[in-house]
């Protein structure tokens, strides 16, 4: 049985951007608390609680709570997660305002807790044309 536990997930925007709302869920699970956003939501991602599902295709959105968009400094993405049997996900930053998808990363675990971080382009940080942004996460 495939494992995809997810222990946070960040976007670097001038100011760290966490979940801060379940907008839709079939598959997801969290070790602790009542919504998987409160699971990811810390600034320093933790092992302690993550949220994680045993099969592929399992997809998860969660809005993020940026209140202001990003000018031209350099802006992250950062996931944490980790997999045995060598699962992975792929992630759209999505800008909430106009559905736009600013970028899909697809990252694949290894079998120890690790960071995986993608830095935006000039390009993608322009399409975010607002503070409301949502993270869509597909287990692969």
């Amino acid at each position: 049985m495939r494992s995809y536990p997810l222990g946070g997930v960040s976007v670097a925007l001038g100011t760290l951007a966490t979940p801060s709302g379940d907008l839709s869920n079939t598959g997801w699970t969290q070790s602790t608390g009542p919504t998987l956003w409160q699971t990811l939501d810390e600034t320093t991602a933790s092992d302690a609680d993550y949220i994680s599902c045993t099969a592929t295709g399992a997809v998860c959105t969660l809005s993020l709570n940026l209140t202001a968009y990003p000018g031209g400094a350099t802006q992250t993405h950062t996931i944490r997660g980790q997999s045995s049997t060598g699962g992975g996900v792929s992630v759209q930053l999505i800008n909430t305002a106009n559905s736009a998808v600013v970028r899909t990363m697809a990252h694949t675990f290894t079998p120890s807790w690790a960071d995986y971080t993608v830095t935006l382009t000039s390009g993608e940080i322009a399409a975010i044309t607002s503070g409301d942004l949502k993270v869509t996460i597909t287990s692969t």
